[in-house]
């Protein structure tokens, strides 16, 4: 799956059950996790 996010520089979050977390994500706030971009 990372091989096709790299080559298609597809912009991916791995945040984790925690909906604030996501939510900060949405907004382009710091947040816990991981960030995967092309």
């Amino acid at each position: 799956a990372s091989k096709v996010i790299l080559k298609n520089k597809i912009p991916t979050y791995i945040i984790g059950k925690d909906l604030k977390q996501f939510d900060r994500a949405l907004n382009n706030k710091k947040f816990k996790g991981t960030l995967i971009q092309g």
